[in-house]
């Protein structure tokens, strides 16, 4: 779980996005992340950042539903191997 503020990189959000996800994704590692205030001062809006979030491998972020305000607010349960 990355819980907010991850992006720092003013030219490119997806750049960064990629970069600080790559480390769970690239060892098939289930992962998601969750928006800090600061996500949204680079080139992407959060909605934009989730599209690019949901592409990336083993991402299991959600938008959120629509009648919430704001994007990423979902609930993930977390399980061990046995379920």
């Amino acid at each position: 779980m990355f819980t907010g503020d991850n992006i720092h990189d003013p030219t490119s959000a997806e750049r960064a996005t990629r970069e600080f996800s790559e480390p769970a994704y690239s060892r098939a590692i289930p992962w998601a992340a969750i928006f800090g205030n600061h996500d949204a001062d680079m080139d992407l809006t959060t909605e934009e950042i989730m599209d690019v979030i949901t592409t990336l491998p083993y991402a299991v972020s959600e938008k959120g539903p629509d009648d919430v305000f704001g994007v990423g607010n979902y609930a993930l349960q977390v399980v061990n191997a046995a379920g």
